[in-house]
């Protein structure tokens, strides 16, 4: 109880966020990008299916939370084909126009403890509760997205995709320093800390700077809290890693639809805008998450060649 005055200053802090009306945040989130709709859209082959959604919406389990949404998990995983019929036109709808429906750009964020008895605010993480059919849309678009990156991936790049356990690569790593040891070779690990990354310039890396206001904002933001000079000065210039896979048109609108007027509400008081981060608790998170790491891999792997040490 007693940090209760804390927690929306920490949260706007971490994800520049903002507080915002309701009807503010429905405004900015009305048909942002109406003369889009009619560049590129969707082939035929590309829109999903009704027997996609029907097995997305299937695999909910039981008895997770969800967001502002009077459906439970439970109901969309044992009525999938009836529930399934009455979402697909939005589905369309959202693939064709390239927009995500403003509720499903937020919701509650649950306040999960980070350790035993955490006393500060900086002792939680927070988790966006987002609608069960919301994440069965992101659910989709992350198979599209992993689909993309699977053909491109590089040989050392492990874990999210298909077939691959979350172990799979603390495993491989156990396996590679064992062989090692046993061949009297050397051995490093390169640890590469992602959080300045998710919390600042995720966004603009992945899906390309959509708003120039908004990335303003976030640099603002940055500037304020004396992040390093160089660093922005390299935000101006992030390339879109979506453009660099050659993804298409549709998809990287679809995705900066996803990433643009989100929000969030704590204690289910005041809306706050958010200008950064990576929608945690959506599945398209992990996916920017492996973009990310397929650009530092690539850049690490040029590196290394050009200083001799890889073939």
């Amino acid at each position: 109880m007693h940090l209760e005055d804390a927690w929306n200053p920490h949260f706007e802090a971490l994800e520049a966020g903002c507080l915002i009306t309701p009807e503010a945040l429905l405004a900015e989130g009305q048909c942002q990008h109406v003369n889009k709709r009619q560049q590129r859209p969707p082939d035929f082959e590309n829109l999903p299916t009704l027997f996609d959604l029907e097995k997305v919406l299937r695999a909910n389990r039981p008895g997770r939370a969800t967001g502002h949404d009077p459906f439970t998990s439970e109901l969309y995983h044992r009525h999938h084909a009836a529930l399934a019929e009455h979402a697909y036109p939005l589905l369309l709808k959202t693939w064709v126009w390239g927009e995500e429906p403003i509720q499903f750009k937020g919701g509650p964020l649950a306040l999960i403890p980070k350790r035993p008895q955490p006393q500060e605010v900086q002792h939680f993480r927070g988790i966006l509760l987002l609608p069960t059919l919301a994440k069965g849309f992101h659910a989709l678009m992350r198979k599209e997205i992993i689909n993309l990156l699977q053909h491109q991936r590089l040989p050392g790049q492990l874990g999210g995709f298909r077939q691959q356990e979350v172990l799979f690569g603390s495993q491989a790593l156990r396996v590679l320093g064992r062989a090692a040891h046993q061949a009297h070779l050397s051995m490093g690990v390169l640890f590469v800390d992602l959080s300045t990354a998710f919390h600042c310039l995720i966004r603009e890396m992945v899906v390309g700077i959509s708003d120039i206001r908004k990335f303003n904002y976030v640099l603002d933001t940055l500037q304020n809290a004396r992040c390093p000079e160089a660093s922005l000065h390299i935000g101006r210039t992030l390339p879109c890693l979506l453009q660099e896979l050659n993804a298409p048109p549709h998809l990287i609108r679809l995705l900066q639809s996803v990433h643009d007027s989100t929000w969030m509400m704590i204690n289910d008081k005041e809306f706050i805008r958010t200008h950064k981060g990576t929608r945690p608790g959506s599945p398209v998170a992990d996916a920017i998450f492996h973009y990310i790491m397929f650009d530092v891999s690539r850049t690490l792997q040029t590196f290394l060649r050009e200083q001799g040490h890889a073939d």
